[in-house]
């Protein structure tokens, strides 16, 4: 527990000394904007049926504070848990594949019997293949004479 306090400290120091300070910014311009959002569409729920509107300025209405409402509230919670992400300490060791990457190359994969038999012969008939080519343009042209 006191390993991670120390961390969690260490990672305050860092944020009070401008680490990552763009993302901070941008997440408390998003939770203003979230803010707001939420603010108006309870205004406007609360304001809106009270005001003397045609029926489809008052759906147009609702839907707006409903939007405003439901978007507000996407954006808040996506600045609380960019802040918890901000604020949590870097983890004690890293991840584990970065550890292990070693195991996953270098390895010869076991072929198949039959699949060592077609590669074999498409190398062999690569000579042959490469003489054979047609170029884009040779393609495009063809393609062009065949559509009507």
């Amino acid at each position: 527990m006191t390993n991670w306090l120390k961390r969690f400290q260490e990672r305050q120091r860092e944020l009070a000394q401008g680490v990552d300070a763009d993302l901070v910014k941008t997440n408390r311009r998003r939770f203003r904007r979230g803010l707001f959002l939420l603010a108006f569409g309870c205004l406007l729920g609360f304001v809106g049926p009270k005001m003397h509107l045609s029926l489809v300025l008052r759906a147009a209405a609702a839907v707006v504070f409903g939007m405003s409402c439901l978007v507000g509230l996407f954006m808040l919670q996506w600045a609380a848990r960019e802040l918890a992400f901000l604020n949590s300490p870097d983890s004690e060791k890293p991840l584990s594949i970065l550890n292990n990457d070693d195991q996953y190359r270098n390895t010869d994969v076991p072929l198949p019997e039959a699949q060592k038999a077609e590669l074999a012969r498409r190398l062999s008939t690569l000579d042959q293949d490469r003489s054979q080519v047609v170029t884009w343009e040779q393609l495009r042209d063809e393609l062009a004479r065949r559509r009507p």
